[in-house]
């Protein structure tokens, strides 16, 4: 039994279940502003805590009995890797600040420029500079996405979560209606089953 089912491991499944283990998203950003708050201390101590193997540990075990990811690549980003091999897409369309990281805007420009890849990134010399948009005017690679957001799949403890897998139908059914909760799904792939319930939250105390 599951708390939350994904289906498909693409990126738009990554950003949502990033943002469901992060208590506080976006919590290095000032949205008036749209400049990010004591950055370097902040940052330092998210990424610290992010290390902790007793954080990793925690993770694991929770992802382990309350999250199920089913894709039929069987990996994160495998069905965008293949269409944008085959397309061969070298830049994303979105900017530097449209990424996954549920903490910090300013995520994957940071990542490339802590590992010497500010160089690709293509500027957006067509958009205007206004006050309504200040930026950031630079797209990344898709080569340069992709390895930030195994960093993610890393640091986040995801790798083995994904079940190699298609799902055909999604059935709905009721449970005990006299207890909080009153309803659930069976979810059936091809080859297996997958049952979700409501239930516990991720411990983010350590």
């Amino acid at each position: 039994m599951f708390d939350v089912l994904f289906v498909g491991a693409g990126p738009h499944c990554l950003t949502t279940l990033l943002r469901l283990l992060e208590p506080d998203s976006d919590t290095l950003v000032d949205q008036p502003t749209r400049t990010t708050t004591p950055k370097a201390r902040v940052r330092q101590y998210w990424h610290k805590q992010r290390s902790d193997p007793r954080y990793k540990q925690a993770v694991t075990e929770w992802l382990r009995q309350h999250v199920a990811v089913v894709d039929p690549c069987g990996s994160w980003m495998g069905r965008w890797q293949q269409q944008f091999k085959a397309l061969q897409i070298r830049h994303l369309r979105s900017s530097f600040a449209v990424h996954p990281d549920p903490l910090d805007t300013y995520a994957l420009a940071t990542y490339a420029s802590s590992h010497g890849r500010l160089s690709e990134a293509q500027p957006l010399n067509h958009i205007p500079r206004t006050e309504d948009f200040r930026g950031p005017f630079q797209t990344p690679g898709s080569a340069l996405f992709e390895d930030f957001c195994k960093d993610l799949v890393q640091r986040y403890c995801l790798d083995d979560i994904i079940t190699q897998d298609k799902v055909v139908s999604l059935t709905p059914i009721q449970v005990d209606t006299s207890s909080s909760t009153s309803s659930s799904s069976t979810t059936t792939s091809s080859s297996s089953s997958t049952s979700l319930k409501s239930g516990s939250k991720m411990p983010h105390n350590l």
